[in-house]
């Protein structure tokens, strides 16, 4: 376990001094108030801030909501692989643009966003290519950048909070926050991620959100994703 340090700089955090990472730092108790103060740190203090690309971004999805055109898909999955480095073009090809999203129209999913519903298997049907020639792999999982396009058209076009995005340091540190007692398990999330059970990530997350009033999905995100993040070559500022 690797803490950021920067979680120190973050006035009035409670740390679980049982949980000691590899780098000397205790790690943050997770509750509704840690939460929400590292959250407001990520959103207005940190390297990590709000900038123009995000307000851009949003700008866009709120201006082209409910629009399944093959443009506006395009322009949505080009936005989301560039602001949040989901490297689509290295694992697809040029036209990574235009398959993703042919997928994402042919699999209709733009009511089920809307609706905060389930998706089942039409979540693998999208996230999921045929292997690459002289490749070990079974195929090619994009879990990672779908999480984030369902999150961000549910979210930024329709307000709601149904849905939660996986990237690998949440998927490799949420395990810490295990809490029996109150009835949060953590399972296997590589497994979640290789069986592309989106609604069964979404669930965890749930779970956490019944024990942690006053707090949302993205908050619990920032959350974790802040608190075990290393620093690397790239980082803002």
């Amino acid at each position: 376990m690797y803490i950021n340090s920067e979680i120190n700089k973050i006035s009035g955090i409670t740390f679980d001094r049982t949980k000691k990472s590899k780098n000397g730092l205790y790690c943050p108790i997770l509750n509704a108030e840690n939460i929400k103060l590292v959250h407001n740190y990520v959103e207005n203090e940190s390297s990590y801030s709000a900038t123009s690309n995000d307000d851009f971004v949003r700008k866009y999805f709120i201006e082209h909501k409910g629009d399944t055109s093959l443009s506006s898909v395009i322009t949505k999955v080009i936005l989301i692989d560039t602001v949040d480095s989901t490297n689509l073009k290295r694992l697809l090809g040029k036209d990574y643009f235009k398959i993703m999203a042919q997928k994402i129209i042919d699999a209709d999913i733009e009511k089920i966003i809307m609706q905060g519903g389930k998706f089942g298997n039409k979540f693998k049907e999208i996230a999921s290519f045929p292997p690459k020639k002289n490749t070990k792999k079974d195929d090619m999982n994009l879990f990672v950048f779908l999480s984030k396009y369902i999150t961000r058209v549910n979210q930024y076009c329709y307000g709601r909070d149904d849905y939660s995005i996986m990237d690998k340091v949440v998927k490799d540190n949420l395990k810490y926050f295990t809490d029996k007692e109150n009835g949060i398990e953590i399972p296997n999330l590589e497994k979640i991620r290789l069986s592309y059970d989106f609604d069964g990530y979404c669930e965890i997350f749930s779970k956490i959100l019944e024990k942690h009033s006053g707090v949302t999905r993205c908050m619990i995100d920032h959350f974790v994703w802040f608190t075990f993040k290393e620093e690397a070559v790239g980082d803002r500022k």
